[in-house]
């Protein structure tokens, strides 16, 4: 059987999130650096009749709704494409974290279905399609460390900078995106948030980093779920150098002072979480990977 078309679709974390005004169109503007980690959900392509989902993690949905297939026919509608695809989605990013799973699976599906499907486009039309399927999803088109602004719809891609290592938390319990804007909007003053000084991004070593660490969610979802603070509290205690909200949660990682730390950190609270894992920051976004031949 021909091997199929397979994309990496990696996790983020954020590492600085700002979330400022209300937007008319119901969206936030968000000043927010974004990293790629090493942490993967995997889509794989065949050629098909019909257009049909499937995951190996149950709970995911597989219907219309799933950012995957909207994906897949936004690119239909667009290219007027009759061809199907039978698409697996191998999940390892857990849902309801703050990590962007499914926001990268659909940026993976852009770029594995314009090549199982021959569609030649330009990247300004592939980011505005990403744009239309969710705010972090032309994120994942740019990949490894970007600062975005808007609702995420403009990233601007940061150099390589150093590898940070991460130990990250998901507890048994989600956190809806909306719900945490909802909390967000009740404060009408919240504590200014330093400027993240991006130009100093890639040089910045681990520990110079963990002072920069900032996301606005915590003032408001860490007093309505005290697990969360004593996730982060469990991490510094371990010896991670800071500790952060994932997005709007509600997994939380922790900055590590290097790679053999962040594996015993993880497997010393392994036995306190559901999900823990050690992770490492990745240079790149969605990344097709090449067949033999291909």
């Amino acid at each position: 059987m021909e091997q199929p078309l397979t994309v990496l679709c990696p996790a983020k974390v954020n590492l600085y999130l700002r979330v400022l005004s209300r937007r008319p169109d119901g969206y936030h503007d968000l000043d927010s650096v974004l990293h790629a980690i090493g942490l993967f959900d995997q889509l794989l392509f065949r050629p098909a009749s019909e257009l049909r989902l499937t995951c190996d993690a149950q709970g995911v949905p597989t219907g219309p709704d799933n950012l995957v297939l909207r994906a897949a026919q936004l690119l239909r509608d667009r290219f007027g494409i009759r061809l199907g695809a039978e698409i697996l989605l191998r999940k390892e990013i857990p849902v309801q974290a703050g990590l962007g799973g499914g926001s990268s699976d659909a940026a993976g599906a852009l770029i594995g279905l314009c090549r199982l499907w021959r569609i030649e486009t330009d990247d300004t039309e592939l980011w505005s399609l990403a744009a239309q399927l969710g705010s972090d999803v032309p994120f994942f088109l740019v990949g490894g460390a970007a600062r975005i602004s808007g609702r995420g719809e403009n990233a601007t891609e940061l150099p390589p900078g150093h590898q940070h290592h991460l130990v990250i938390i998901k507890p048994d319990l989600g956190i809806p995106t909306a719900s945490a804007y909802e909390q967000l909007d009740r404060v009408p003053a919240r504590k200014r948030a330093p400027p993240f000084f991006d130009d100093l991004f890639p040089g910045m070593l681990s520990e110079a980093l963990a002072t920069h660490l900032h996301n606005d969610f915590e003032a408001v979802l860490l007093p309505l779920y005290p697990e969360l603070t004593q996730i982060k509290q469990a991490l510094r205690n371990a010896g991670c150098l800071a500790s952060l909200l994932c997005g709007s949660g509600s997994a939380v990682f922790g900055l590590a002072p290097n790679k053999e730390q962040a594996e015993t950190i993880a497997s010393q609270l392994s036995s306190r979480w559901p999900w823990v894992r050690a992770a490492t920051t990745y240079p790149y976004g969605a990344l097709l990977l090449q067949a033999e031949g291909g």
